[in-house]
């Protein structure tokens, strides 16, 4: 009673609160109800509005017509209605809930989408497209062959094992729309399903369509250019430049506005919208069409449509119910984005991501040689001494007259043919010459007295400047290239000091007089020719030499006599010999798999991103965390067997030994891959085309390759590289995977777990920003 009286008392209010309760009442009773809708894409300094206050209703087991053209905010409605974009004002909300909100089924099951594309897999057979839909909705196989049978019957479809790349285009069309209509959804949103179909199919399918609608009350959302067709609607929506100018039931349409056909009204509502826009025309035009369209209406006893440019009698007080708690709103949306993956959409990824293998056995066997490939290349053209290296000679003494008993003949049979090979000149210019020319790599000069000169220095202890110059053997050296160059001199060297020792046993003098003044015993780790300790090693030994110089000078003595007393003891690790490439082994181990993982995961999701699958999957209800799981799932498998050929390949045949546990080797290189592939997903979150994820992926391969210490020390970097180099995916994760290696270190030592906590940090650091990137595309 007391109501009552203020209803009469206060009129506004009375009218306000009844307007209300009319708008509770119409609510419940629709499915799609969109309230004051805007959609902006872009940023704020270049953006572009697609939805302008958009009003949409369509009660239940309703089909309603969405008519427009090209580019009016149709296909951007019904991806705001499926919960695939986010208003950036307004309402949605769908069979009674928001979509996207925690237990709805939309996206999900509860709707059916067919795209404007066909959004299908090329390489699945009708019957696994089906099958894949049927997984994710959760559908038994039962039901799916069963729904199958009457769908390939229903809309004239071929064989259910002919693949989809073989179809025509409308049969394409037709299969998409198999696959919105296969669970039998709530909600049918149909973006032309008519295009290109046979008149009778056309009228077959919509007398479908009218029938579920009207016994099982599922309500149809269809977009159609055939604006006629849409009068076969219980609603039609008339929308242009992103706003609805009108939506009401056909045939009210038709007796409002006094025409004969929708394409009548449809051009009477745009030429008034036009005129509308016009400024100069606003206080004529548009007063005289409104009161003849008044007159007209009353005249008739004919109330007005639902929905005029967009208003309807309670989006005024709706809209404001939307703005007063957007707090609220914001935290509900972050509630809902917290959804448990769930078993049977992964199972439905993992068998769609199988199926796709399948269709490309080549491609499978060359994806698990591609590991084998790379580091046997890796392990047969890096890291080993240059062979049969031209070098000219010159040798005086041959020259003048020594054919045999010199000892510069006998020096050069000790040097290994197989690394240097020596051509003799009979004159020092041409030798230089064809140094100069490119075609050797150094000249080798002996004295006319170079036999003579070496006894009287070994023998005699003659060290004047004349002698010590005679006995030396002469290199002319092209430096361009150190690897090959400093091959050359350690070739000689060591094969002198072994003629050093023959000479002096010859002559009854302990050849121990021949050693170089250092001894470098079995390395701590690794080997005592590594980068590293050979850089250390000459750094210590060239200055104790030139120190003992000083000090002999200083005493009236020759420095000539000068011994470093420098001594390397035993290696802790490692071992005396070991070459470059078991330093750098460990790092392309992990490099490859790590590069390997980026190509594959940002090509694949970019590809079904950029041919509608992605969106669709993401429709019918599965997450990026379902795919992503279901893509490492599969993916695992095939790392195993990557991983596990490409350690035959290095321990066995390259002789690159691990000394610690394989497993725990096998287990870093695993997550590593896992790491790539986060990558590779947030390049395609990145990216919109393959061109643009070559670019990113290839162009970050060099810098991260480089600047991990992968190839070269990175005690080789200058400090400032060095310093940054700590935040690359790769260097620590490659030093834990030396001391593996090298060390037969295990999780106990400091460097072994921290590159673990590293790799897996980048991981969800990359998965982080892929998803917040994703959320920011959608």
């Amino acid at each position: 009673m007391s109501d009552e009286i203020n209803s009469l008392s206060n009129p506004i209010a009375g009218n306000q609160a009844l307007l209300e309760n009319q708008s509770e009442n119409e609510t419940r009773d629709l499915a799609v109800c969109v309230e004051g809708a805007w959609k902006n894409y872009g940023y704020w300094w270049k953006s572009m509005t697609a939805l302008r206050d958009v009003t949409l209703h369509v009660p239940t087991g309703n089909i309603y017509g969405l008519l427009g053209p090209s580019g009016c905010g149709k296909t951007t409605l019904l991806r705001c209605i499926v919960g695939r974009l986010q208003l950036n004002r307004g309402e949605v909300t769908v069979l009674g809930q928001r979509p996207g909100s925690r237990g709805h089924e939309v996206p999900g099951r509860a709707v059916g989408f067919m795209p404007q594309e066909t959004a299908l897999y090329k390489d699945f057979s009708i019957s696994e497209m089906l099958h894949y839909f049927g997984h994710l909705h959760d559908m038994n196989r039962k039901d799916i062959l069963s729904r199958e049978k009457f769908l390939l019957s229903f809309l004239d479809l071929p064989s259910r094992s002919k693949k989809i790349c073989q179809l025509s285009g409308g049969q394409q069309r037709r299969v998409s729309l198999a696959c919105a209509l296969l669970q039998q959804p709530q909600l049918l949103l149909l973006d032309e399903p008519t295009v290109g179909v046979d008149p009778l199919l056309r009228e077959k399918i919509w007398s479908h369509l009218i029938h579920i609608s009207q016994t099982s009350r599922t309500t149809i959302i269809i977009t159609t250019h055939y604006i006629e067709e849409a009068r076969k609607a219980n609603r039609v929506g008339l929308m242009r430049s992103g706003r609805m100018l009108a939506e009401d039931e056909p045939s009210r349409l038709l007796t409002i506005y006094n025409q004969t056909s929708l394409e009548n009204v449809f051009l009477h509502l745009c030429l008034e919208d036009q005129n509308r826009l016009q400024p100069n025309l606003m206080n004529s035009t548009n007063e005289n069409d409104q009161t003849n369209t008044t007159v007209s209406i009353n005249n008739q006893n004919i109330p007005p449509p639902d929905v005029i440019n967009g208003e309807t009698p309670h989006s005024q007080i709706r809209r404001k119910e939307l703005v007063k708690n957007p707090v609220l709103r914001a935290k509900r949306a972050a509630y809902d984005c917290c959804i448990c993956p769930k078993a049977h959409k992964i199972y439905a990824s993992m068998v769609k991501d199988l199926t796709m293998i399948k269709r490309s056995i080549g491609f499978l066997i060359f994806q698990f040689f591609i590991p084998v490939v790379q580091i046997s290349l890796f392990c047969l053209c890096i890291g080993r001494d240059p062979q049969h290296v031209p070098m000219a000679l010159f040798n005086s003494e041959a020259i003048n007259g020594f054919p045999t008993g010199n000892l510069s003949l006998e020096l050069l049979n000790k040097i290994n043919s197989e690394q240097v090979h020596f051509t003799p000149f009979n004159d020092l210019t041409s030798a230089m010459d064809a140094v100069k020319e490119g075609h050797y790599w150094g000249v080798a000069v002996f004295r006319y007295n170079f036999s003579q000169a070496i006894k009287n220095k070994l023998i005699f202890a003659k060290t004047d400047p004349a002698t010590l110059n005679a006995s030396s053997i002469h290199l002319y050296l092209d430096m361009t290239n150190q690897q090959v160059s400093f091959v050359m001199q350690n070739v000689i060297l060591t094969s002198t000091q072994l003629f050093l020792k023959d000479v002096l046993s010859h002559h009854k003098v302990d050849p121990a007089l021949a050693d170089p003044p250092v001894i470098v015993e079995i390395p701590v780790y690794g080997a005592k020719d590594q980068q590293v300790s050979f850089v250390m090693q000459n750094v210590i030994l060239t200055s104790t030499q030139l120190f003992l110089k000083d000090v002999l000078s200083h005493h009236k003595v020759d420095p000539a006599l000068a011994d470093p007393p420098v001594i390397v003891e035993i290696p802790v690790y490692g071992a005396k010999g070991q070459k470059f490439l078991n330093f750098a082994a460990p790092g392309m181990m992990i490099s490859i798999i790590f590069f390997l993982a980026i190509g594959l995961t940002a090509l694949i999701f970019v590809v079904e991103k950029k041919e509608g699958l992605l969106e669709r999957s993401w429709i019918a209800g599965v997450t990026t965390v379902e795919v992503m799981l279901a893509h490492i799932i599969v993916k695992f498998f095939i790392q195993f067997i990557q991983i596990i050929l490409m350690i035959i390949f290095a321990d066995v045949i390259f002789q690159v030994k691990i000394e610690g546990p394989v497993i725990l080797a096998m287990a870093l290189i695993f997550l590593q891959g896992i790491c790539g592939m986060s990558y590779g997903l947030l390049i395609s979150a990145m990216c919109e085309q393959e061109v643009e994820v070559m670019e990113v992926a290839l162009g970050s391969v060099f810098p991260i390759l480089l600047s991990s210490g992968v190839i070269w020390p990175a005690e080789g970097m200058p400090p400032i590289m060095r310093f940054l180099s700590n935040f690359t995916p790769l260097t620590h994760v490659v030093e834990a995977m030396r001391c593996i290696v090298s060390r037969a270190w295990t999780l106990v030592y400091f460097k072994v777990w921290f590159g673990f906590v590293i790799s897996g940090a980048w991981t969800c650091g990359f998965f982080t920003l892929a998803a917040i990137l994703f959320a920011l595309r959608k």
